[in-house]
């Protein structure tokens, strides 16, 4: 998924530089269970059935609740993925953020949709250990873009 807005505000700090993604995930992680997917074994009947129903159960559904920035958020920060992939973790009940390197996307969605989560949502990722890719630069970058998204962005809604 990806959204102009939300890739030009990340764009303005030193974080990693991907192509204008804000959110993805593996199919068998979305949907919380055990396909064979890195396995050696070649493509099957079974195995395209299984994709085939992941991509009307799981991602057909993702995409249609992402449609506006309050949508996206439930999706990326909220309950809707959470549910949609299993347990929240013990520190942030409200969703599940699988790949961390993708926090400060997370955040920026957050504010842009005036999650009432926001705050909690922060503290949550700078709890986790590893932000991934942007681990260099997260001591610096990280509080310089809490400060512009209080700061300086407006929520949408």
């Amino acid at each position: 998924m990806m959204s102009k807005l939300v890739d030009d505000i990340y764009q303005k700090f030193e974080f990693q530089k991907f192509d204008p993604t804000i959110f993805s995930g593996e199919l068998r992680f979305l949907a919380n269970i055990e396909i064979s997917s890195y396995s050696q074994q070649p493509l099957n009947i079974d195995l395209a059935k299984s994709y085939a129903m992941l991509t009307v159960e799981y991602i057909l559904p993702l995409f249609d609740k992402a449609k506006d920035i309050n949508g996206l958020d439930n999706v990326m920060n909220g309950v809707y993925y959470t549910k949609s992939i299993g347990d929240y973790p013990s520190d942030y009940s409200e969703g599940y953020l699988p790949f961390l390197f993708y926090a400060p996307q997370c955040l920026i969605v957050s504010r842009l949709a005036s999650n009432p989560n926001f705050e909690k949502l922060q503290s949550y990722f700078e709890a986790v250990r590893s932000f991934g890719v942007n681990d260099k630069v997260r001591a610096t970058e990280w509080p310089k873009l809490v400060k512009y998204l209080r700061d300086e962005v407006k929520p949408l809604i």
